[in-house]
């Protein structure tokens, strides 16, 4: 399925499709990325920007790769550069081109060789013509400069509003005049009016639309699968994503088994030793990343275990599922997944790709190991390369207790208070407000960050200084709107 949703500059469109391709949980290409890497290089490379040849031989001998907005031409991360003001003209006198169009075109269509939603100034009339959902988003002239402005402002950037209008509205003549593929709606497109509306009210008629017209369902239903930008964690087509591989446990006997583990802790913690609160965070449907800290063996299964989903699969250190025998079996079907910690374990990171394309829950341990201090220790980076890249809720869970119920070493556990906290939900941002791109370290101390602000201060460890924290990962993570409540649901 494609989605083509065009319009001129400030618009929407890049806006809108990073929803639309989020709720279906398709990938996401803004192609207008493509033209401002054509027209970086030919800057960089002193590039007349009137020198059709010089231009039209460069875009196709150069290699785009596109991956959410981060953009690399032969390999090199060019993503603050495209990104720059300066580069909406150059783009526009780039796309004036057709040699230019022609290569774009072709790199456009390779990229986008399955389910794809992709923004532009001409998807649906030229390089996906037989798309089956096709948009045109509009506005007045003021209105556009108006968020553009407002784009700008949020990035630290103060534009001169009349200055802008004035290079939108000759944009707009440049790109509706060109003589090659001109910006026009489709003829079979759906043409949105998108004055006075917000991001969600556009989002919400698209995406009508395209149900409507017989695209995937509901993203609330247990069958959407989550945004994904590229490489290891793209999507592939749903009927090729099985979340239990053959030969896994049955979701009977995990359900069985998380029943045991809240029996078990609930009877010997009884007497109001046991407190889980928070439930009413988790959202009841669609792809989650459960991120908790641990500080004992009993974290793994507890966690989980008052979840209250029942779509839940952990990352477990590899060492315990390769040991023959009972724990490892118990493991496999108490939905434990390997991965060789310290490391880009690419096997691991496509099984959490494939279990948050099906609308189930990951659960992680960003700190990447037990740590018996009961502080918490800095995280490594591969919890928020997930995070950010698939754009999916975060749910920050604390264990307190835990460590001291069961201590290293204990054979036997101990009647000490434990609580099990699921905090508010937040998301990870591909990038800042500002423009600046969000480190994979980054993202995984915001999510540490979220997990700190609900332990008491002696057990902060290296997120301790909440304050410092907060102001340096400003703009890192977004909150999510809380999930409607359901009624019994608990696991």
């Amino acid at each position: 399925m494609i989605v083509a949703i065009d319009g001129p500059a400030g618009s929407g469109k890049s806006a809108v499709g990073r929803r639309v391709a989020a709720a279906l949980g398709l990938p996401f290409i803004d192609s207008g990325l493509l033209y401002r890497a054509v027209g970086a290089r030919a800057l960089e490379s002193g590039i007349d920007l009137d020198d059709a040849d010089a231009l039209t031989e460069l875009a196709a001998s150069i290699r785009v790769e596109v991956d959410g907005e981060t953009v690399r031409i032969d390999g090199q991360d060019y993503t603050g550069k495209v990104h720059q003001p300066e580069l909406s003209v150059a783009a526009s006198r780039v796309a004036r081109v057709p040699g230019v169009r022609r290569a774009v075109v072709d790199q456009l269509r390779a990229m986008a060789s399955g389910d794809v939603v992709m923004a532009g100034r001409d998807i649906g009339t030229v390089v996906f013509p037989e798309a089956e959902h096709k948009f045109y988003l509009t506005a007045s002239l003021e209105e556009r400069a108006r968020r553009r402005v407002a784009q700008l402002a949020a990035r630290g950037e103060r534009p001169d509003a009349e200055a802008l209008e004035a290079e939108i509205e000759e944009r707009d003549r440049r790109d509706s005049q060109r003589a090659v593929a001109p910006m026009r709606p489709a003829g079979d497109a759906v043409v949105l009016d998108t004055e006075g509306l917000d991001l969600e009210a556009v989002v919400r008629r698209v995406l009508e639309q395209v149900r409507r017209r017989g695209g995937p369902p509901d993203p609330a239903e247990p069958t959407a699968r989550p945004p994904a930008t590229g490489g290891i964690l793209a999507p592939r087509r749903p009927r090729d994503l099985p979340v239990h591989d053959p030969g896994r446990p049955v979701p009977e006997l995990y359900g069985l088994m998380r029943f045991l583990v809240r029996l078990l802790a609930r009877v010997y913690l009884a007497g109001g030793l046991l407190h889980v609160s928070g439930l009413e965070h988790v959202p009841r449907s669609g792809p989650l990343v459960v991120c908790a800290n641990h500080t004992s063996t009993v974290d793994p299964p507890l966690v989980p275990a008052f979840l209250p989903r029942p779509d839940s699969w952990s990352m477990a250190k590899a060492e315990l599922l390769a040991r023959p025998g009972f724990g490892a079996w118990v493991l496999r079907h108490y939905h434990a997944f390997p991965v060789i910690r310290h490391t880009p374990d690419r096997r691991a990171l496509r099984r959490a790709a494939e279990i948050l394309r099906a609308g189930g829950v990951l659960v992680l341990y960003p700190e990447g190991t037990r740590v018996g201090s009961g502080g918490l220790r800095e995280a490594e980076p591969g919890a928020g390369f997930i995070a950010r890249t698939t754009g999916v809720p975060v749910l920050p869970v604390t264990l307190t207790g835990t460590r001291e119920c069961f201590p290293k070493g204990s054979w036997l556990p101990r009647r000490v208070r434990v609580e099990i906290r699921y905090g508010p939900p937040l998301r990870i941002r591909e990038r800042r407000p500002d423009g600046r791109r969000v480190e994979n370290q980054e993202a995984a101390d915001a999510i540490m960050l979220a997990i700190a602000e609900q332990l008491p201060p002696d057990a902060r460890g290296a997120y301790a200084d909440l304050v410092s924290l907060r102001e340096r990962l400003r703009g890192v993570w977004e909150p999510v709107s809380r999930p409607p409540a359901a009624a019994g649901d608990r696991g």
